[in-house]
């Protein structure tokens, strides 16, 4: 900063006199001289935060969870596919093998990702239940299931610990997530606020919406610098419904 007379302007003395003064009168009196607004009462508990989505209809029906699952994910750039079937159809598979050029693929160890390693062996692909980070990092395909999911916020909720690890949905550049259409809740406080019910706390819960994203340079939202360039959504039947 440049200092020195020639460079001021404005009377320094009577400027520095007021903010003596005023610091005289903040130190020595007990009120403040610009009160804030009171603060209000805290809440008995945590409040509950409004997803219109969700909401019931006019006509009080409520809302399709899987649809709007799926339109929210579709807005923040992943692929969604709604089957009826309790297990991923061939064909659906077949192109998504074929759309992204996999070749390799880690599966976790969640049985509706496993499901996946024999007809992915039989298109080709070099698949691995090997979920060390190196492994993961060279596979093109990433396969997981997900505890939950989140309609609201079109998340799918991954427990490391139900998975086996976190390296198959953050280090393949393509992550695949197979989805019980039953398991999708409506906002994210239906997946935590059991958590607080006094059992056992997950290590680690990762939040999957869409593939991901930065903004970090010239503002510019950049897909796949952090993790998967895409992210497929399979959601499927319960098998009890089928």
């Amino acid at each position: 900063m440049t200092t020195g007379a020639a460079f001021e302007s404005g009377d320094r003395t009577a400027f520095l006199a007021r903010l003596r003064r005023q610091a005289a009168r903040t130190s020595t009196s007990p009120e403040p001289r610009w009160p804030a607004h009171p603060a209000p009462a805290p809440e008995a508990s945590a409040p509950e935060i409004r997803f219109r989505l969700v909401d019931p209809a006019d006509d009080g029906t409520a809302a399709d969870l899987v649809d709007v699952f799926r339109r929210v994910a579709t807005d923040q750039k992943a692929a969604v596919d709604v089957v009826a079937a309790a297990g991923v159809p061939a064909d659906l598979l077949t192109g998504l093998v074929r759309e992204h050029a996999i070749t390799s693929a880690v599966v976790s160890a969640e049985p509706r990702a496993r499901a996946l390693v024999e007809p992915l062996r039989a298109l080709g692909v070099d698949v691995s239940t090997d979920l060390s980070p190196a492994a993961a990092a060279r596979a093109d395909l990433g396969v997981t299931s997900a505890v939950s999911a989140i309609a609201a916020t079109g998340s799918a909720v991954v427990d490391c610990a139900v998975a086996g690890s976190r390296t198959a949905s953050l280090l393949p550049r393509v992550h695949a997530c197979v989805i019980d259409a039953a398991s999708i809740a409506a906002t994210p406080a239906d997946v935590f606020r059991p958590l607080g019910d006094g059992r056992s706390l997950p290590s680690n819960l990762v939040l999957i919406s869409g593939p991901s994203r930065t903004g970090d340079i010239e503002q510019l939202i950049t897909l796949g610098v952090h993790g998967p360039v895409a992210v497929h959504f399979i959601v499927t039947a319960s098998p009890s419904t089928t």
